[in-house]
């Protein structure tokens, strides 16, 4: 694991922790309501482990400690006294700091005002799966067909206008998006195409990445976001699809050394 999700792990353990703790219930009880008593020790592992577990079980966690799963994620500006009426409805600005040169690549703080985790997922189980054409959530998404074992390659086959890759690309084209994966790092390249390998496995898969770059201006930025990525059915039956939903949540700026 490296340092950014080592830190982003650190980080949803703690907010679980605390979320608990004002909870009232011990460990157990949040374990056996968020997952039943065939699970009692679900916080327990969490809390002791370096992993991130599943989207269901952090949306589950999440409900019982009457919380948001962006709360436990991480999420600035998410409140932990979120009532379970407003759980899942509500949107939250992030990165409010953005310098003037970060605004140069179109990235916002109006444009970091997207659906929480938990709106997406209950957008996809109440279709049970199939992508109703929602545009509140399918424009900040991006669609792929999901790899095979046999053919490791990432095939992209729509852009959401305000996902975070088209807002990075400026651009829907999916050809755009292709080249930029040709360009990845083969490692890096073959951890995207497992993840959505996976999916075929736990039709949910939620994880948090950083993205490094440098803007024309010389600035480095540095942004982290939480990455779901849900297997779907396209309304002709297509089932081998992945929607990928990328909310950012801490975005840093540094200028470069001349």
């Amino acid at each position: 694991m490296n340092e950014d999700r080592l830190e982003f792990s650190e980080r949803f353990r703690e907010r679980l922790k605390t979320a608990v703790q004002r909870s009232g219930m011990n460990y157990k009880e949040v374990s056996v309501r968020a997952r039943g008593p065939q699970h009692p020790k679900t916080v327990a592992n969490i809390l002791s482990s370096k992993s991130i577990p599943g989207a269901d079980i952090v949306q589950s966690l999440a409900i019982v400690l009457n919380v948001s799963s962006d709360y436990l994620l991480g999420m600035p500006h998410t409140s932990t006294t979120l009532t379970r009426s407003s759980t899942g409805t509500e949107y939250g600005r992030v990165a409010d700091h953005i310098s003037a040169d970060f605004s140069t690549i179109d990235l916002t703080a109006d444009d970091l005002l997207r659906p929480p985790i938990d709106s997406v997922l209950a957008w996809w189980r109440h279709n049970n799966r199939k992508m109703v054409r929602t545009r509140a959530i399918l424009d900040y998404c991006d669609i792929y067909r999901r790899p095979s074992r046999q053919k490791r390659f990432i095939q992209p086959l729509e852009i959401g206008p305000l996902s975070l890759a088209g807002q990075f690309l400026k651009s829907s084209d999916v050809e755009t998006l292709q080249e930029e994966f040709k360009q990845m790092p083969r490692q890096a390249l073959e951890d995207v195409v497992s993840w959505h390998i996976k999916t075929a496995e736990s039709k949910n898969l939620l994880s948090v990445e950083t993205l490094v770059y440098t803007t024309a201006t010389g600035v480095s930025v540095s942004l982290e976001y939480a990455r779901l990525l849900l297997a779907v059915v396209d309304h002709d039956g297509t089932d081998d699809l992945v929607l990928c939903y990328a909310r950012p949540f801490e975005v840093k700026t540094s200028k470069t050394v001349e």
